[in-house]
Order: C-alpha cells, then sequence, then structure tokens
C-alpha cells in the first residue's frame, strides 16, 4: 500500500519532464493543464479507491503470482513506446513543430476525451474488484466474470479508455506528432486485448458465455 501512495510523486515527475525536457521549455499552458488533470486524477482515484478497493489497490501495486509470460513482453512494449510517445510528443510542442500545432479551438475537445477516459477507468475499476495491471487468474482472491455497467457494452472497458486517455491528451497540448506516435502504444494494448480475451476464455469459468452476449471487446459495434 505504501508503493501506491508514492505512485502520483513519482509517474506525475517523470511525465513532466519527459514532456517539458524533449520540448525544452515550460511556458505551455495547454500542456500544464493535461498534466495538471492526470495529476489530479491520479490524487483523487487513489483516495477513492483507498477507501472503496483497498484489496484492489494492493493488487494493482502488488499482484499475485500467476503473470502470464507473453504479458511481461507486452507490458515492456508498452511502457516504452509510451515514453517514445511522450518524447515524440515533447520534441512536436517545443523544439522541432514536425506537424504544426493542433489548432487551439480543437483543443478542449481533447480534454473532453481525456476526462471522458479517465472517468472510464474509474467506472470500470468500481466495477470490477479484479482490475489487475496484469493479466493473470486470481484464484486467490476469487475472480468471476464481471458483466454490469460498461462490462455490459464492452469487454475490455480499461483498455479503450487508456487509448481514449493517449488520444485526448495528444489533442489537447496540440501536437499531430504525438497523435500519430500513440498508435504504437495503442496498437500494443490491442494486441494485449486479443490475448488476454484468448486467456479469459480458456481459464475464466463463465468467460465463453460472456463473450457470446457482449460481443465487442473495445468499441460497441465496431471491434
Amino acid at each position: 500500500m505504501k508503493k501506491a501512495l508514492l505512485l502520483p510523486f513519482v509517474v506525475s515527475p517523470l511525465l513532466a519532464l519527459l514532456l517539458f525536457g524533449s520540448a525544452g521549455r515550460i511556458d505551455l499552458p495547454w500542456v500544464w493543464g493535461a498534466w495538471g488533470i492526470l495529476f489530479v486524477n491520479h490524487l483523487i482515484g487513489l483516495a477513492l479507491f483507498w477507501r472503496l478497493r483497498p484489496d484492489l489497490v494492493e493488487e494493482r501495486t502488488s499482484p499475485g503470482e500467476g503473470m502470464q509470460s507473453w504479458d511481461k513482453t507486452l507490458l515492456r512494449l508498452c511502457i516504452v513506446s509510451v515514453l517514445i510517445y511522450l518524447v515524440f510528443t515533447g520534441l512536436d510542442i517545443g523544439r522541432m513543430q514536425w506537424l504544426g500545432g493542433i489548432p487551439v479551438a480543437i483543443r478542449p475537445a481533447g480534454g473532453i476525451v481525456l476526462l471522458a477516459s479517465l472517468s472510464l477507468v474509474y467506472w470500470a475499476m468500481l466495477t470490477n474488484n479484479f482490475f489487475s495491471t496484469v493479466v493473470r487468474l486470481q484464484e486467490d482472491r476469487g475472480q468471476y466474470v464481471v458483466t454490469t455497467d460498461p462490462y455490459h457494452f464492452v469487454r475490455h472497458p480499461g483498455y479503450l479508455s487508456v487509448i481514449g486517455t493517449w488520444i485526448g491528451f495528444s489533442v489537447m497540448v496540440g501536437s499531430w506528432a504525438g497523435l500519430l506516435s500513440a498508435t504504437v502504444p495503442s496498437a500494443v494494448m490491442i494486441v494485449r486485448t486479443i490475448r488476454e480475451d484468448r486467456f479469459l476464455r480458456q481459464q475464466l469459468t463463465g468467460y465463453e458465455e460472456y463473450c457470446r452476449n457482449v460481443k465487442w471487446r473495445l468499441m460497441p459495434y465496431l471491434w
């Protein structure tokens, strides 16, 4: 649990360092705004789940045994691709400005997408007490299939929220290059969705039936 307390004060400064360091400047109000949303969101989420889902906080910061080997590889790829995404975004909005900035009139829409995506992940976490950071069968926690709220519409709302966060953040800070580079970690998330879905079909009782009832993995009527 102590690890969870430290996360906002480790992840958020690292995010700021990569963005502003790559940009070579700090006079970027839209970046400060997007960064502030993420930082405040992290603090609120920690306080909320510390009170309502302390066992989930423990699982997310110190997962139990059984993480799939392929998931370790995908998580490494995701971390590397996100770091590259942040550097590309910082370079684009600061030093390089490869594609020109996204018009200011459009940037509030990115903020809306960002907030909506963060709200979706909270909704999913409040609904699903098995919302771990790793793919494993949580027999030690009595895992069962969750079918209500966002899981009534898509099977993996958490991954949808992550992809939406990258898209919304890129638009809010005004980076076309960031939006393009976000496709790489998004692709990793899509692969992870496919692999996790296959794993749960094989290992989690009732998940196959759930898939017949909820057809869409990430986007209703699309995929």
